[in-house]
């Protein structure tokens, strides 16, 4: 599926791009998976080497660079949207909803968006 063109935006909420470096982990696996370059409260999306596919649900671990209060971490699932062959590096852009979050993780990722993003 294609990234829809900006006349075809459906996203609901602004997305924020991070100042920092959020990595992202499987959680079963603890491989890493990309960083995220921008996010709101109901989805991502990444950069990395791992060829994600779409429509599947994937558990994952944000790993902040600097605590967020008491918070290193902020697990979730996803569903990836899309994804982009960004060069012949096997580098992937990859468009994602959350799927599932605790109501503490989404706490946390309110914090990291008011603390990382522009």
């Amino acid at each position: 599926m294609e990234p829809l063109s900006p006349g075809q935006e459906k996203r609901r909420l602004k997305r924020h791009t991070l100042t920092g470096s959020v990595n992202v982990y499987d959680r079963a696996s603890k491989a890493f998976l990309g960083q995220v370059v921008n996010i709101h409260r109901e989805g991502l999306m990444m950069m990395g080497n791992f060829p994600y596919k779409e429509g599947t649900i994937y558990k994952i671990d944000l790993h902040l660079p600097e605590p967020i209060g008491d918070t290193q971490l902020i697990p979730m699932s996803i569903d990836c949207l899309w994804t982009r062959d960004e060069d012949a590096n096997r580098s992937y852009w990859v468009g994602c909803s959350i799927s599932s979050i605790e109501p503490s993780a989404l706490e946390s990722l309110d914090k990291l968006i008011d603390a990382m993003t522009v």
